[in-house]
């Protein structure tokens, strides 16, 4: 009976273990650059991603923006009225509230200064290209703009507002225990009753929806056929709204794990984090940061969710105090140092592993060095192994090198042909990463008498060709 208790709980342990990934500690201040001492934002009250810019709006009234090229931060709108603190952003459309009006100001992030300014104040809950939505006290209004006209109105008798999703042709609304699709060019409504209580914004792939419950599941509910296709229950809510990565779920709930779900509902991959989660994760363009809470400052985790690698930034003097923002392969945030009070606007690298540089660029010839210049990028102190591989696989040369200020080495290629640079970066903790480079190499010689077999062939050299004759003889 013991013998079948300790294989069972044997068992068990290794079910536990499957999948999941530690995240291994390592405490480099890696590529976190301040751009610049807020000291005119002292008021900033949110950091937003727009398509080509960060806009930092502030209690004054102030509308600040940062574009690529320039990370100096520039006034592009100014009311003197100031604004609330609080905004919405949706669909490249931002609307900012004034703190001494009743009004709303829509921007068109894609273009500069006000698009529309509202005549009273509304409780903003989406906006598209030529309306917004209202909804307070139950009662739900979808209104056209710049004309101001109400398209739809309609009383809700049970349950929140959890999230909306508009578009040009229709407007899909989650509450607590229904949805309702309200078709812009028809003027028709369509609504559907859960049988679950929603507690988390939904992600739409197709004509389903993904959105965690109140018993603690990411539901999957088709619309086309108005019922819940499957449950995945974890140990506690999801209430982050799920995202999507290559047709793969990426959900966080408030068990301060990661889990990615197929589609049919079957755990593809989960990590662990080992503290509590300080903001919302971000979803980059390989990875998923997450962002933990420690005593000593900022920790952010990088879940590479294309190669299954985990790396971990570190910083013990900054605190984060806003909700980073990813802009074009960085995240964006604003913090404190110690006991500084200036907030400092910061910008955080994605890039990790090892930069490659050649010398020569191009032009490799046999018999001719080539210099190779590596630096580690976002990684603290890595060991690094070269491995040059030949186009049938073939290793024909390899370095390690310890870490150093300026790690650097040279190769004399024999011969000509394809190459393959494999560098591979390896942190003590654990953290691994692989970078490659192609390289050709020429055999100038070889290429001289192909050259002047090619011009003797063109003009009818018979000589060469009774060579080849007399040479296939002599084998």
């Amino acid at each position: 009976m013991k013998k079948l208790i300790l294989v069972f709980i044997l068992i068990q342990f290794i079910f536990s273990c499957s999948g999941r990934k530690n995240i291994p500690e390592i405490t480099p201040n890696i590529n976190a650059d301040r751009i610049k001492e807020i000291s005119l934002n002292s008021d900033l009250f949110a950091i937003i991603a727009s398509e080509n810019s960060i806009l930092l709006p502030d209690l004054k009234g102030k509308l600040y923006s940062i574009s690529d090229g320039n990370e100096k931060p520039v006034l592009i709108a100014e009311h003197k009225t100031g604004f609330r603190k609080k905004y919405f952003l949706d669909n490249g459309f931002l609307a900012l509230f004034p703190a001494k009006k009743e009004k709303v100001f829509f921007y068109d992030l894609k273009k500069t200064g006000i698009i529309y300014e509202s005549e009273k104040k509304f409780n903003i809950r989406g906006i598209g290209r030529s309306y917004f939505i209202h909804y307070k006290n139950n009662e739900l209004n979808i209104i056209n703009y710049p004309k101001g006209h109400t398209l739809f109105s309609k009383k809700i008798e049970k349950g929140k507002l959890i999230h909306s999703n508009v578009s040009e042709e229709e407007t899909l609304l989650l509450f607590e225990k229904s949805i309702l699709i309200y078709n812009i060019r028809n003027n028709t409504e369509t609504g559907i009753d859960l049988k679950v209580k929603a507690v988390s914004p939904f992600l739409r792939i197709s004509d389903n929806i993904y959105f965690g419950d109140d018993s603690r599941s990411l539901v999957k509910f088709s619309l086309k056929k108005r019922k819940i296709i499957w449950k995945y229950k974890f140990q506690k809510l999801l209430k982050i709204k799920p995202v999507c990565y290559k047709n793969l779920i990426v959900v966080s709930p408030e068990d301060n794990n990661t889990y990615l779900i197929t589609q049919r509902g079957g755990v593809k991959d989960w990590y662990i984090s080992q503290t509590g989660r300080l903001f919302a994760p971000v979803l980059m363009k390989d990875h998923l940061a997450v962002f933990l809470r420690t005593e000593d400052g900022t920790s952010i985790s990088y879940f590479g969710l294309k190669n299954h690698s985990i790396s971990k930034y570190k910083d013990k003097a900054l605190s984060l105090k806003f909700p980073p923002v990813y802009h074009k392969s960085y995240l964006f945030s604003a913090g404190v140092e110690g006991n500084d009070p200036l907030l400092k606007l910061v910008k955080i690298g994605n890039k990790f592993g090892s930069t490659i540089k050649l010398e020569p660029e191009k032009g490799h010839e046999v018999g001719k060095a080539i210099s190779f210049q590596i630096k580690p990028v976002n990684m603290y102190k890595p060991d690094i192994t070269t491995e040059i591989y030949n186009d049938k696989g073939k290793t024909i040369f390899s370095r390690q090198i310890f870490f150093n200020n300026n790690p650097s080495f040279a190769w004399v290629p024999e011969s000509g042909g394809k190459f393959t640079l494999k560098v591979t970066s390896k942190e003590k903790d654990g953290i691994e990463t692989i970078d490659i480079r192609n390289l050709i190499v020429t055999d100038t010689g070889l290429m001289y008498k192909k050259l002047q077999m090619k011009l003797h062939k063109n003009c009818g050299d018979t000589g060469n060709g009774s060579k080849e004759k007399d040479e296939k003889k002599d084998q």
